[in-house]
């Protein structure tokens, strides 16, 4: 299971499997064969890409796209990335939360969580058909933003805007600057999480709105918008290890007084001690002002939104509280 972009299972200073940049850069899976994947090639645009995610060899039986070299499928280069249109993504994405909505069944997942109001963060669930995209791009223009792909069968979106996945968008200095999209809870998909070519959330921190004094520093960006919903400030980094996003958000919130970082507390122990370390470590990143909260443990996962949604906003200040009271003492 991947949670927020880390293996759950077996911990990694990468947090991403070969599997899941696979088919992030390539959409969807076509065939499967034991450790090969198959997808249709970006440069042909046939059904002939192999992909071997215990080597990390890729090759297009069709054009020699990959050429069977071993690649990093995370790497930024022309030799295996499409060139995206960041500005016309961005534009694009503009539209799409503009013209749709959150349906029923995500909003009541979403209170579950903590969320009650979606629309404030322009949270939505991608529909079926997206009819007025098209008609304000061209499927150029479609392709170029990196959202869209041709295939045999004509232009289609990416796995990353599939139907039914939870949209959500990245802010930063009060501005959309990116989004992930979350699987349907209810089916058991992966990977969970997404991201459009062209932005990385391993360099981009989620911030909402202004700081205050005090910021809790968490892992997940559902997780910080449930503390914002109940008048806290929160940041996300995108994986318990991510320092790069730690190191830019300290230099945006010179101003705080003190850090919170409120990572997961998860029941495998091998996992949770991964996390706790790099918890102190981040800890250690932001400076004498921060503090490590280790949550309360019961044998379930423990993290922010689910303490907000049981125990409440004034308990969890409370807690915070007590954790800063005895790192000072």
């Amino acid at each position: 299971m991947v949670e927020g972009g880390r293996s759950i299972s077996s911990p990694s200073e990468d947090p991403w499997t070969l599997e899941e940049k696979f088919i992030q850069n390539y959409g969807e899976v076509l065939r499967r064969n034991h450790d090969e994947l198959v997808f249709q090639c970006p440069e042909c645009h046939h059904k002939a890409l192999s992909c071997n995610v215990a080597k990390g060899v890729v090759f297009c039986f069709h054009c020699g796209f990959g050429r069977g070299r071993k690649a990093d499928p995370a790497a930024s280069t022309t030799s295996n990335r499409p060139v995206i249109d960041r500005q016309l993504q961005l534009r694009v994405l503009e539209h799409v939360l503009d013209l749709y909505s959150i349906s029923e069944e995500h909003r009541g997942y979403l209170a579950e969580r903590g969320v009650y109001n979606p629309e404030r963060y322009k949270i939505i669930t991608v529909p079926v058909l997206m009819p007025e995209i098209h008609t304000l791009y061209s499927p150029k223009e479609l392709v170029d933003s990196g959202l869209w792909m041709r295939s045999n069968t004509g232009l289609r979106r990416k796995t990353v805007l599939g139907f039914n996945r939870i949209l959500i968008p990245y802010w930063w200095a009060g501005q959309v600057v990116g989004f992930k999209t979350r699987a349907d809870p209810k089916e058991d998909s992966s990977p969970k999480y997404l991201i459009p070519l062209g932005f990385s959330t391993s360099k981009q921190p989620w911030l909402f709105g202004d700081c205050g004094k005090d910021l809790i520093v968490t892992e997940g960006e559902l997780k910080a918008v449930a503390a914002y919903e109940v008048g806290l400030s929160a940041a996300s980094v995108s994986g318990a290890n991510n320092y790069k996003c730690v190191s830019l958000l300290k230099q945006h919130t010179a101003g705080v007084r003190r850090y919170f970082v409120v990572y997961d507390v998860d029941p495998d122990p091998e996992v949770r001690g991964w996390v706790g370390r790099h918890a102190q470590k981040v800890a250690r990143l932001l400076g004498p002002n921060a503090c490590v909260v280790t949550l309360p443990f019961d044998g379930k996962k423990s993290e922010v939104d689910s303490f907000l949604v049981t125990f409440g906003a004034p308990l969890f200040v409370q807690y915070l509280e007590r954790c800063w009271y005895a790192r000072k003492h």
